[in-house]
């Protein structure tokens, strides 16, 4: 069958598992082709719909869809894949990412996925020092099954939440950010304290920093690893390459992903200290097939390479702008509150309403928003960078008409 009698072929989706946000969405829409900030979608009866994506992919497009400054090595890809080897984008991307950071003697492992880089970062604080691990309420850290231990929000929608989760809870900590919490912890059975500078499923919640500061140097204190959880809110979501360099946490490991290839490739590092090297008999290795993923270090070296030649920066204060001013209006309704201009995103808290339900209304005039929150009460706004300001605004202000139509 030709590709354009696939095209008018009446799709069947009854045999595909349900996406996670599917359903407040609609179910019998797919992806057609995307570009920058715009989404084309097709129903099973081949009709297409234009819309505007608010949510960057959950953070994965922070550059815009199929960027060709970041795309163009796909017309021509080297190689795939080699079970002992890897390109050397990949030892020049490490290079990068280590003097981004300002670090010395940090070494980087290449994972596929968020949660794994989780799963990797814990066991190699267990394999340092064995003992707890500490994470904050409203956390969201993955869906493996140790990484959704230590996850609060969203986590009663994980397949992952079985019965097996309880002999690994035991295990862990949770403590609420902003209150003396921590002191009542036995730091020296604690191997791990893991955090989310910025909480993202939470609803963009952004952690004290003077606070988060003073539980990491209590951490540090009792030799405890200090991870920064930077998969969602790092690459510039909320304006900075690392939300924790800038606020100089220091961590002892770093992880980072979603948009370290700009939606290319699911490819997610671990950038962590070499004193946790100490307790290994052996080397660090790599240990799945697509660890050694070329087309993963060919596009984060093409987008180390966008960021370097553009200025980010200047895209994230032209976006906080538009978003300043919007705050201002949103601060006119009275079920809203709890309202955060984090750089290059925009979220609040909707009372009396569920978020799913201004996502749905917000669809319905071709925008694409997505909600947070423990209670599911936070709408989040997180435009691809390169998004043009005017479409931003006509997209906000159909925002405003959805929201101003519920009071």
């Amino acid at each position: 069958m030709y590709i354009n009698e696939l095209d008018q072929k009446k799709i069947n989706a009854s045999y595909l598992s349900q996406l996670d946000e599917r359903n407040i969405y609609n179910s019998g829409l797919f992806i057609q082709e995307a570009k920058n900030e715009k989404v084309v979608l097709i129903d099973n009866k081949g009709s297409t719909e234009e819309y505007v994506d608010l949510i960057s992919c959950y953070a994965a497009c922070n550059f815009g869809h199929n960027n060709e400054e970041i795309n163009y090595f796909l017309k021509d890809l080297k190689s795939d894949i080699c079970a002992a080897f890897i390109p050397k984008e990949s030892a020049e991307f490490c290079e990068w990412m280590l003097d981004k950071l300002a670090v010395t003697d940090f070494e980087i492992l290449f994972q596929v996925g968020g949660s794994f880089a989780v799963s990797t970062s814990i066991s190699l604080a267990q394999k340092y020092k064995p003992g707890k691990v500490v994470y904050l309420n409203g956390a969201f850290h993955g869906l493996g099954l140790d990484s959704l231990s230590i996850t609060v929000a969203q986590k009663d929608y994980a397949l992952q939440k079985t019965n097996l989760l309880k002999s690994l809870e035991s295990n862990f900590l949770c403590i609420n950010a902003n209150t003396d919490d921590f002191l009542a912890i036995d730091w020296n059975e604690v191997s791990s304290f893991i955090f989310e500078p910025i909480q993202g499923a939470n609803g963009y919640i952004p952690i004290d920093p003077n606070w988060l500061k003073k539980v990491i140097s209590h951490a540090k204190r009792h030799d405890v690893i200090t991870i920064a959880d930077e998969i969602q809110c790092g690459y510039y979501r909320h304006g900075h390459l690392s939300v924790s360099k800038h606020n100089q946490y220091d961590p002892d490991i770093y992880l980072f992903s979603k948009s370290l290839t700009n939606g290319i490739y699911p490819y997610s590092i671990v950038v962590y200290s070499n004193k946790l090297k100490k307790n290994l008999r052996d080397k660090i290795y790599l240990a799945h097939t697509f660890q050694t993923s070329a087309l993963g270090c060919y596009a984060m070296k093409s987008v180390a390479n966008y960021i370097d030649n553009n200025p980010i920066e200047q895209y994230c204060n032209e976006l906080k702008l538009i978003f300043n001013l919007y705050k201002t209006k949103l601060k006119g309704i009275s079920f809203i509150s709890n309202i955060h201009v984090l750089e290059s995103t925009l979220s609040f808290t909707v009372n009396n309403y569920k978020a799913t339900e201004i996502v749905q209304k917000c669809f319905e005039q071709n925008i694409l928003l997505f909600s947070g929150g423990i209670a599911n009460n936070r709408i989040r706004i997180a435009p691809p960078l390169t998004i043009p300001g005017d479409i931003l605004k006509h997209s906000l202000d159909k925002l405003l008409i959805v929201l101003n139509s519920l009071t």
